[in-house]
């Protein structure tokens, strides 16, 4: 669930930047690979942490005891969790538009197989005789001849061809499946739109190039506005927006300066990793020679106790280690076994230090009793917890 909201939050970050700063502009190419790009850094980026080291003192752990938990938690009566119904509500709307999704491509199938069928030049021409608009999907060019003349039909062809050649489909693809797993973000949708109607700009202004009058170019696209049936995964002729794309035929190329808004968008997501995409990490500062030795010297004046349990992890027995060592204490455990719950039936213990060294070992069937390692003003070593401890009232 956060992958999908910091995905959506990328998304959104994309679709602002476009709408404010990019959708007036003539770039209509490099409007296109920003859209995309979109997608593909919303579907990557939340997979990116960037570290933050901050050194800290080591934490004291001059009081830790590993405690045995035995308290059962009872099961209460209200299961209900939001979560998982949220979860529950995700994949099922996934489900919905996945199908949707694999409808409207088994629905071109039908289309294209029973029309009449020509390929020249790489392009595969479908005729038809259903009422519906002109469009493409990848290398194959459906349309009705019927309403249209020789020199309409030039022009709607040329149109096409721009998106065959340049593989427009491969964008909606991407949009679509993007709608699909993000269907909850509204956002997603104008996403989509904007990124269809901007294809439809790119194939606008290319077949311009090939008409002798921009005039009749602009009649033949106000004649595919009638609302004829429309397949969601084509690059129709056809666009309910039609009005923006007229205006966008005369409207003057945009200054090459302004293609410097594109890069707005890096300080955009460099705040969105710094803000929801970072990690603290704590580095301890490693005790220099001068402060181990003096560590050494104060040994016995500075009491320190540390218990270790029948349960102690490996991981808990490294912290226990590496925390004596700031004490100037060399402790080392080895022979250890465990039963099949896991707790420590075997163990040997050494320590060393600047004023001596010591071993205490502990096997058998059953789980070894607490010992602990500790040393005060007058004496230093292993103990056990419930015996020498106790007369030397150093319960802890």
């Amino acid at each position: 669930m956060e992958y999908l909201l910091k995905a959506s939050a990328v998304i959104a970050i994309f679709f602002v930047c476009y709408k404010i700063c990019l959708q007036r502009d003539t770039f209509f190419e490099q409007n296109r690979w920003f859209l995309l790009a979109g997608l593909v850094v919303a579907a990557f980026l939340p997979f990116i942490v960037i570290p933050i080291y901050i050194e800290a003192q080591p934490t004291n752990f001059d009081y830790l005891v590993f405690v045995e938990d035995n308290i059962a938690t009872a099961p209460t009566s209200n299961s209900f969790d939001i979560l998982s119904l949220l979860n529950f509500i995700y994949v099922l709307g996934v489900i919905v538009f996945s199908l949707r999704f694999i409808f409207q491509i088994t629905s071109l199938l039908p289309l294209i197989i029973n029309s009449e069928k020509q390929r020249i030049d790489g392009y595969n021409f479908v005729k038809t005789h259903q009422n519906i608009s002109p469009f493409s999907f990848f290398n194959y060019i459906v349309y009705n001849p019927k309403p249209f003349n020789e020199s309409e039909l030039e022009q709607i062809v040329t149109h096409e061809k721009v998106h065959v050649n340049q593989h427009h489909s491969i964008d909606i693809l991407l949009s679509q499946i993007s709608c699909i797993i993000f269907w909850f973000n509204p956002l997603v949708w104008f996403y989509n739109k904007d990124l269809k109607q901007n294809l439809e700009f790119i194939a606008d202004k290319e077949a311009i190039h090939y008409t002798n009058c921009k005039k009749s170019y602009q009649y033949t696209l106000l004649k595919t506005s009638m609302p004829n049936q429309s397949l969601a995964l084509t690059n129709n002729f056809y666009n309910s927006l039609i009005k923006k794309r007229i205006v966008m035929l005369h409207k003057s190329k945009s200054k090459k300066i302004n293609l410097i808004k594109f890069t707005l968008i890096i300080p955009a997501l460099a705040l969105f990793l710094m803000s929801f995409n970072s990690k603290t990490v704590i580095i301890e500062k490693k005790p220099t020679k001068e402060t181990i030795d003096k560590t050494s010297n104060n040994l016995l004046q500075e009491p320190y106790k540390v218990i270790i349990t029948k349960d102690a992890s490996k991981e808990n027995l490294d912290q226990i280690i590496e925390e004596a060592k700031t004490k100037g204490v060399t402790l080392k455990f080895k022979g250890i076994k465990r039963n099949s719950n896991n707790e420590i039936i075997a163990i040997s213990a050494s320590f060393k230090n600047e004023n001596g060294s010591g071993n205490y070992h502990l096997k058998g069937d059953k789980p070894i009793t607490s010992f602990a390692y500790y040393q005060k003003k007058d004496s230093f070593g292993f103990a056990s917890v419930s015996n020498e401890l106790k007369k030397n009232n150093l319960c802890f």
